[in-house]
């Protein structure tokens, strides 16, 4: 909380005197609130900040960048409430084929899809598992993790949609570094059949860390 304060103390002195009021003030302070999470949340990427004004001179300038960047940071504390409130929720695939996950797939189970990874893509972070994935693992990334495909050359995949599994072992293959996880709602494979589930089912029967990721 006194960290919470400070901030909305820096902040309100960076604004312009012109847009200083009790209002603002209290915009600051809810933002700077919202945005100080107890835990990490996914970084929200490809998010842009658009701004409607069309100042006219440097002291408009000032107000409208700063109102588009505290409107920017209520967006993301929004986003990171609603990760934090829910770690499993599906989100959309954004950006370039290299980031796409399988959550749109989640509940096929069993079927399978085909996605491509064009050459020379970048790798991902954000991929837990092996020979098996959480299903918000990066598709193109587990694919050269599993020697399916290489960086370099890319190709298109068969994906196998699998369902929830209690646990999932990281490691390090074909210069990817995967992490583990515990219980996920969804998994992928490129193979129809997997090792077996030999991780304990999750406590009091419902998902069990997602604290952890």
């Amino acid at each position: 909380m006194a960290r919470a304060a400070a901030l909305s103390a820096y902040t309100l002195g960076r604004m312009p005197s012109s847009l200083r009021s009790p209002a603002a003030a209290l915009l600051v302070s809810a933002v700077t609130l919202a945005g100080c999470p107890r835990r990490a949340a996914p970084v929200v990427e490809n998010t842009p900040i658009i701004s409607t004004s069309t100042p006219s001179d440097a002291g408009a300038r000032d107000g409208g960048d700063f109102l588009s960047g505290l409107f920017a940071m209520g967006a993301a504390a929004v986003q990171l409430t609603r990760d934090a409130l829910d770690p499993y929720a599906r989100r959309p695939n954004t950006g370039d084929a290299w980031s796409w996950h399988a959550m749109d797939y989640r509940d096929r189970a069993p079927s399978s899809f085909e996605h491509r990874c064009p050459p020379n893509g970048t790798l991902s972070n954000s991929v837990w598992g092996t020979m098996i994935y959480t299903d918000d693992s990066s598709i193109c990334t587990a694919a050269v993790h599993s020697g399916v495909i290489t960086r370099e050359a890319g190709g298109t995949v068969r994906v196998y949609v699998h369902g929830p599994r209690n646990g999932f072992v990281g490691s390090g293959d074909h210069d990817v570094l995967t992490r583990s996880y515990r219980w996920f709602p969804g998994s992928f494979a490129f193979t129809e059949s997997v090792p077996e589930d030999v991780f304990p089912p999750p406590v009091d029967g419902g998902p069990d860390g997602a604290a952890a990721r």
